[in-house]
């Protein structure tokens, strides 16, 4: 398994801000966005959205899918839930197993998969360039990595009793290191007991049970693997219920018994119409779809993955991947996990309830999509709802993030981390947190460009914080890491910003495509320092924090040091153009509207000076950043602000005074130039 089988990433991050390591579903969002004329909008035009491409199709899959057989070129196989394993050839009357009909492809073939439950299908090999796989008109087919058992109603049905509980033979799945964890030996981000570090799983009609690991903990709806004797428990009502489903059996405990569906190792290959569920992979597994370094080029489309163990889907060392409505949902770890990997394109995605078990903590690994050394990602018009962790965390050394038109609330944690990386635009998304932690973190980050978007809730809405690693020489990757910060090492010392590396460990050694970890194409960037800086943050709504975490009660918190030493005065965050690297332009912050409902709170705490009026804020700047006129169209006050974040009347009334959107080609892609309006450009009342 070249390029993955030794790489030690899914990056363990200290996650360092200022004091301490940092580390309602059923709704739906339209995934287009086009310009209209609307003469009575600022600048003539509005933006809507859910009019254009698919038939306004929302994030996520919409299964079963439609299109024309005929359509199809090239040779076209036919795979069946029954089909044969020893046919020679797969025509649409005698269809193949899905396994047999990957054999016999050819690059650019395709396979027709008719609707029902493929089981058995395990780290399927996809070797293949330009296979396609997709669904076969109007049918789902159901790759499932489950076993279904009887009832212990049914005669023979392997159940055995011991006093009120029930239980069967049942080889346990091994636990393995991997992922940046040793979990076998370690509790590195396992919450409570530990039990996360077991994949085992049980499903009772589709409904997941909860793994204990102690015997005496066993009750209705939870199950217990005796390890030491190679027992599945299941209490006496669950067990004589029907359709049962269980993690595939061991044949050997042995690490190198995968629980996956799909191995990509070949590139632009595509995989269409297909639900993916129940498998119980481990650390060294890491996802159930896994994008090898060979894959460039891989797309998913209409794809459904859903109640797997620990990783979803995996993109690694992959370039100009597309994730194109595709659903991640109920699984115990995290959703994508993406590691440098340039051009990752997430387009109408749906992520909901990662670690939706609690099993796993949220920091130093989590989130609907955890990223390092990536360049290029993108996540567009997509829905990122109530995971029990991050929701998009780009962690070290991240470049030209893009993270616009989306919807992410109600995550345990942060909802954007962009973490000690470069170049990231926000704009036009709707953020909201109802915890203690903060919607948007930007710790130790540069290039900052924020744009109309509505950001609500939580402890400082908007975070921009000085991380312990925003130091002179820190991010450059000849200099020991334990020099930085509290003097805590990464995993990743010695090849920090994917600069090539005299001696590099071997799971970073270039891949045999020549596009590896020193590709030219992610050489580092000076402007890479990890110091936090602001170039941009126009027309946004920051509001109501609900928590303490910083900086006291404030939408927007700014901190200039850190407790380890690490410092970054304010005229460096707000910076004059070319400071300090050549091309970076004067900080703009023009147009914001601010609001708090706590009597003690603020609107900005920049430093160790917190502000209750903007003018006092602009005059500061000028003094300070010498910046002259910023907030200069910026509002304070719940007048302007209802309580999820959509604009009062009031607010409405004055669209035409936010800043104009400037002239910018990649901005531009999201919102239209000259377009005024203070907030998200779409509606945002039923989240």
């Amino acid at each position: 398994m070249a390029g993955l089988m030794g790489v030690y990433f899914t990056f363990s991050s200290r996650a360092a801000v200022p004091t301490v390591s940092v580390e309602a579903e059923g709704h739906t969002l339209a995934g287009c966005m086009k310009t209209v004329a609307d003469t009575s909008a600022a600048g003539g035009s509005a933006v809507t959205f859910g009019e254009c491409g698919e038939g306004a199709q929302s994030p996520g899959a919409s299964l079963p899918i439609s299109y024309n057989l005929a359509s199809l070129t090239g040779t076209v196989r036919y795979a069946a839930p029954d089909g044969s394993s020893s046919a020679s050839s797969c025509p649409v009357g005698a269809p193949c197993s899905l396994p047999r009909a990957v054999a016999l492809s050819a690059n650019n073939d395709t396979i027709v998969m008719r609707g029902g439950t493929y089981r058995g299908v395990v780290n399927l090999g996809i070797t293949r360039s330009g296979l396609r796989i997709i669904a076969y008109p109007g049918e789902t087919p159901t790759v499932n990595g489950a076993i279904a058992v009887a009832s212990s109603g049914t005669s023979d049905s392997g159940w055995n009793t011991d006093g009120s509980e029930r239980w069967r033979a049942y080889n346990p799945r091994p636990v393995t290191a991997g992922s940046g964890i040793d979990f076998p030996s370690s509790n590195q981000n396992l919450a409570g007991d530990g039990v996360g570090r077991y994949p085992d799983q049980v499903w009772i009609a589709g409904e997941p049970l909860k793994q204990v690991l102690n015997r005496n903990q066993l009750q209705n709806g939870r199950f217990w693997v005796d390890r030491t004797n190679s027992r599945l428990y299941l209490t006496a009502t669950d067990a004589a219920k029907s359709n049962i489903e269980t993690s595939r059996p061991s044949p050997t405990g042995s690490s190198n018994d995968r629980d996956r569906a799909l191995h990509v190792n070949a590139s632009n290959v595509r995989i269409e119409g297909i639900r993916v569920i129940r498998y119980s992979n481990s650390a060294n597994d890491y996802g159930v779809i896994v994008a090898d370094s060979g894959a460039h080029g891989f797309s998913m489309k209409n794809v459904v993955v859903a109640d797997v163990a620990y990783i979803t889907v995996t993109i690694n060392m992959a370039d100009n991947v597309v994730m194109e409505h595709v659903t991640l949902e109920r699984s115990n770890w995290m959703g994508f996990s993406a590691y440098q990997t340039d051009n990752l394109l997430l387009k109408a995605v749906r992520i909901t309830q990662m670690n939706h078990a609690g099993e796993f903590t949220p920091d130093p690994q989590s989130g609907a999509l955890k990223a390092g050394r990536t360049k290029g990602i993108k996540v567009l018009d997509s829905y990122v709802a109530n995971n029990n962790s991050h929701g998009l965390w780009w962690d070290e050394s991240n470049v030209g993030g893009v993270v616009a038109n989306n919807v992410i609330v109600d995550n345990a944690t942060s909802g954007v981390f962009y973490e000690i990386s470069d170049d990231l635009l926000l704009i036009n998304n709707y953020v909201r947190s109802t915890s203690n932690r903060e919607p948007v973190l930007m710790a130790g980050s540069s290039g900052l460009k924020i744009v109309n978007n509505t950001i609500i809730g939580g402890a400082n809405p908007l975070g921009i914080y000085t991380d312990d690693r925003s130091q002179p020489n820190c991010s450059n990757s000849t200099y020991p890491l334990s020099a930085c910060g509290n003097g805590n090492t990464s995993v990743l010392t010695g090849n920090r910003l994917s600069e090539p590396n005299p001696s590099p460990p071997p799971e970073f050694l270039p891949r045999a495509d020549g596009i590896g970890h020193s590709r030219s194409g992610f050489a580092r960037q000076p402007t890479m320092d990890w110091m936090p800086r602001v170039d941009l943050m126009i027309n946004n709504i920051i509001a109501y924090p609900t928590a303490n975490r910083f900086c006291g009660i404030t939408a927007v918190c700014i901190t200039t040091s850190h407790t380890s030493g690490a410092s970054a005065p304010i005229n460096t965050i707000f910076h004059q153009a070319n400071s300090p690297w050549p091309g970076i332009p004067r900080t703009q912050v023009n147009g914001n509207v601010y609001a708090t409902n706590n009597s003690n709170g603020w609107l900005i705490r920049a430093g160790n000076t917190s502000y209750t009026a903007l003018g006092t804020f602009r005059d500061a700047m000028a003094s300070q950043a010498n910046i002259s006129g910023m907030e200069a169209n910026g509002l304070a006050g719940t007048q302007y602000v209802q309580s999820n974040g959509s604009p009062t009347a009031a607010l409405a009334a004055q669209h035409s005074n936010a800043v104009a959107v400037p002239s910018n080609g990649l901005i531009n892609q999201y919102l239209p130039a000259g377009t005024r309006h203070y907030g998200v450009t779409f509606d945002i009342n039923g989240y």
